[in-house]
């Protein structure tokens, strides 16, 4: 089993082939070379979420349960994913966003927004 490690700057964690290679549907995951939390960590990956390869995940990030998170996406500080929501490849979340439960967020966010539906829409700012 791999070894979760931690880049050299000192921020986050980094997870090894092996220990993304376990099943996650059921602990809450980690995909292959996703880096998990800043200096701050604090980090929630809940049961039956997804979380795919290559992603970043900043501080004080919630993910619901059954939330997924596709390769390549970008998640900034404070930002929480509703139940059952879904990024696609390549997105940014920006910072202190928040989807709603189902929304599918196929484009970068705005800071300080909420997103909902298929596909999310901005329908408020957030103070």
């Amino acid at each position: 089993m791999g070894q979760v490690t931690r880049p050299a700057d000192g921020s986050g964690h980094i997870v090894p082939d092996a220990a993304a290679s376990r099943d996650h549907r059921s602990r809450g995951p980690s995909g292959v070379g996703s880096l998990l939390g800043g200096k701050g960590g604090g980090v929630a990956i809940n049961t039956g979420a997804t979380v795919d390869h290559d992603c970043h995940l900043d501080d004080a990030v919630h993910v619901s349960p059954g939330a997924n998170i596709s390769g390549g996406v970008t998640i900034n500080k404070y930002a929480w994913l509703g139940i059952g929501s879904a990024v696609v490849e390549g997105v940014t979340i920006a910072e202190n966003t928040q989807t709603g439960a189902g929304a599918v967020v196929t484009k970068d966010t705005q800071q300080n927004s909420l997103y909902v539906g298929v596909p999310a829409k901005r329908i408020r700012t957030l103070t």
